[in-house]
Formats: structure tokens, C-alpha cells, sequence
């Protein structure tokens, strides 16, 4: 399975999971209506297929060349130095693409959510709850973009093997790996 279709696969499995799950958070801690549970989430899982498939969309474009890499990879072909920015530039950009559209779609599917509900209760949209929501569900969005990051990582392992270059240094990893612990620990904590 190519790089693209495991990272499409793995992007859309882990954001249906991650909004799933702030869904049945928000239902079952938040509102504590069970009864709602299935009344909205026709709506709500239309608005985030829908934000999915446009992020898989961009995804596919954005990992060409390092489909191509993978490929030239696959039947031995060394990297040329054309190869090897052009798979750079795809691994530096690659967090940032991550964290845009998790923080896109965890902030505006809900938004759309809580305007369109509002809107049919003939409710203002613009208040207090909706603003919770929405820092809410940004903050599950970039907890899941920590996860969906470092399983893109080692998906670019074996090229970075084929590149001869290694990750980055021991210490500098464990500092990374340490904020990235905290920061997700102190956004459950804000959430919960």
C-alpha cells in the first residue's frame, strides 16, 4: 500500500474516531441527553465526511512526490537531489497540512452543528455555549493531529533510511516527544 492511501486511510479513520468520540463526550458528559445521541448525528458525521473527504483530497495532491519517492524506492532507483527536496519539502510541510485541516475541521464542523441547530430552534447561534464547543472540539482536533503526525513520521521512516538520513537527534526527539506529551495533557485537562 502506497504512502498516500496509508496516510488518506489513517487521516479518515482517525478523525471519524476523534469526532466520534467528542460527540459521544459532548452528549453524554456535556448535554447528559442521551436521547439526543442519535437525533443530530446524521448531520454531524454529513459535515465531517464531508470536511474529510476535501482533506484527503488535499493530501493526495500534497504526498505526490513522495509517492513518487516511494516508488523509485520500491524498485531500487537511488534519489536524485530533485527527489530528495522534493520529498523534504513534503515532510517539512506535512505537520503543518495536519494541523490546518484538524483545526479547520474541528472548528468548523461543529460551528456549522451549532449554527444549524440554533438556527432551527430559532435561537441566536452567537453565545457562550457554541463558543465552548468550539474550543472544545479545536482542542480534541489538535490532540488527534498530534496522533495522526507521528504515525505519518513512521510511515517516512523507510525513506528517510533511503535518503541516509536519520530522524532527528536523541535528546532534541525526547524534548519533542515530552511537549508534545504535556501539551496533549493540558488540553484533555481544559476539556474534561
Amino acid at each position: 500500500m502506497s504512502i498516500r492511501i496509508k496516510t488518506i486511510l489513517m487521516f479518515t479513520i482517525a478523525s471519524v474516531l476523534g469526532t466520534s468520540f467528542l460527540w459521544t463526550f459532548s452528549i453524554f458528559y456535556v448535554t447528559r441527553n442521551w436521547g439526543l445521541f442519535w437525533e443530530g448525528f446524521g448531520l454531524f458525521m454529513v459535515i465531517v465526511l464531508a470536511l474529510v473527504f476535501t482533506a484527503d483530497i488535499v493530501i493526495w495532491f500534497v504526498f505526490r512526490p513522495a509517492a513518487a519517492a516511494e516508488r523509485k524506492s520500491r524498485r531500487g532507483i537511488e534519489f536524485s537531489g530533485q527527489d530528495s527536496t522534493a520529498l523534504d519539502s513534503v515532510m517539512r510541510r506535512m505537520p503543518l497540512i495536519v494541523f490546518v485541516t484538524n483545526g479547520i475541521g474541528f472548528l468548523l464542523g461543529p460551528l456549522i452543528k451549532r449554527i444549524f441547530t440554533a438556527l432551527a430552534e430559532g435561537v441566536n447561534p452567537w453565545n457562550l455555549v457554541t463558543l465552548t464547543s468550539v474550543i472544545y472540539s479545536v482542542s480534541i482536533g489538535l490532540y488527534i493531529a498530534f496522533l495522526e503526525i507521528r504515525l505519518i513520521d513512521g510511515y517516512f521512516q523507510p525513506l528517510r533510511v533511503k535518503q541516509r538520513r536519520q530522524r532527528i537527534d536523541p535528546a532534541q526527539k525526547k524534548r519533542w516527544s515530552m511537549r508534545q506529551y504535556v501539551l496533549a495533557c493540558w488540553q484533555e485537562s481544559y476539556c474534561c
